[in-house]
């Protein structure tokens, strides 16, 4: 195990750490109250991670479960609903205090264990990747995290944020690029990867073609002005069912101004016109009635990876990029022993995205990685990629 693998990890512990940190004492409800629904309070992000380590390294490296059990009756996701989660969290002086000194002991204790065997039945119990599956989920939960304070400002019209852009209409080409039909392999090129990106497949695909660059808040705006979320027949069903029961008129993270025009609440800051940057904050929904009203489709996962590999996406890495498809098992696929990582949400309802957002950490960039989301999910980081 390379040392700088180590220092990754104690980055990811660090920005978790800072997280609680960078809020003051006396804003003790931010961090432990529910924003969303869907979303769990920061707080509880952050002890989440703080007993995967002790149910990965003290109890699968020592054998000892005790921290584990002692805090699953709060961080395990199953035994503690979403909604329940703000009334058990300790303060945030607390959290960091044991926070900081069991992540600080987590290290110590991958340092000092031996690697296992080099050939097991389950290598999530050698070291080397319970380190890099630590990495994968902690990176994955401060994005969360980032979500949670993207979907604070949306529910909090009283404070302006910096972020706050006024939309302008502009171009709406849709570029295309053509990618021919043969036979391809998708999943895991090797090193650490989850269980839902193996084995790796050999897919044969039509001839196809994909946008050059995702959705933009311009071209999605014209959809909204076209009567894109008052036409019934762009709508699935339930997504028609989502669309009247929430009152949706756009993206939860547009606003009218006072001149009758749109505002978005940005990503990021950027010297980019706003109009130019990819829309983001749809759901499945959203993303579907829009590919309907271009006259194009959405991009199936497949596809996605092999123009990724093939290096014609530009725009990667703005927002997640909704797929056509469900989140399904992979042939041959076999559960890692977390085993609720995957295998709960191969249920039809959730659909997959691909590529990653401006606060994506790199560890999760990688083509093969698969997002999985219910589709009426309207927090993320999320927009479309055109195919046809």
């Amino acid at each position: 195990m390379s040392s700088e693998r180590f220092d990754c990890l104690r980055q990811m512990q660090k920005k978790l750490l800072e997280v609680v940190r960078k809020f003051p004492e006396e804003d003790d409800v931010y961090l432990r109250r529910q924003c969303h629904p869907l979303l769990s309070p920061i707080a509880w992000h952050i002890g989440h991670c703080v007993y995967v380590e002790a149910l990965w390294i003290r109890g699968c490296l020592l054998g000892d479960y005790t921290l584990a059990e002692e805090l699953a009756s709060i961080y395990q996701p199953e035994l503690l609903t979403k909604t329940a989660r703000s009334n058990v969290l300790p303060s945030p002086s607390e959290l960091f205090g044991w926070a900081q000194e069991l992540t600080s002991e987590h290290v110590e204790i991958l340092a000092s264990a031996s690697d296992g065997p080099s050939q097991t039945s389950d290598q999530l119990r050698e070291k080397k990747h319970i380190v890099e599956f630590l990495i994968n989920h902690h990176a994955q939960h401060l994005e969360t995290i980032a979500m949670v304070e993207w979907v604070r400002q949306q529910v909090s019209p009283e404070e302006t944020p910096s972020n706050l852009a006024i939309l302008k209409t502009g171009d709406d080409l849709i570029s295309l690029k053509s990618v021919p039909g043969g036979l391809y392999h998708i999943g895991t090129r090797g090193g650490f990867s989850f269980d839902n990106e193996s084995p790796q497949q050999s897919v044969e695909l039509r001839p196809f073609k994909v946008a050059e660059m995702p959705v933009n808040n311009s071209q999605f705006l014209a959809f909204i002005e076209d009567g894109g979320y008052q036409n019934r027949n762009l709508w699935s069903n339930f997504g028609w069912h989502w669309r009247t029961g929430a009152g949706a008129e756009c993206p939860r993270s547009w606003r009218r101004n006072t001149n009758g025009g749109w505002c978005v609440q940005a990503l990021v800051q950027q010297d980019k016109n706003v109009g130019d940057l990819s829309v983001a904050g749809l759901n499945h929904y959203e993303a579907s009635a829009f590919a309907l009203w271009s006259g194009l489709r959405l991009i199936h996962e497949y596809e996605w990876e092999v123009a990724a590999d093939l290096e014609i996406l530009s725009g990667r890495g703005e927002v997640w990029e909704w797929c056509s498809n469900v989140f399904h098992p992979y042939c041959g696929f076999s559960p890692y022993t977390y085993w609720e990582y995957s295998v709960p949400w191969f249920d039809q309802r959730h659909y997959v995205l691909r590529g990653g957002s401006r606060h994506t950490e790199p560890e999760i960039l990688r083509t093969s990685f698969r997002n999985y989301y219910l589709a009426g999910a309207d927090y993320l980081f999320s927009g479309i990629r055109l195919a046809e």
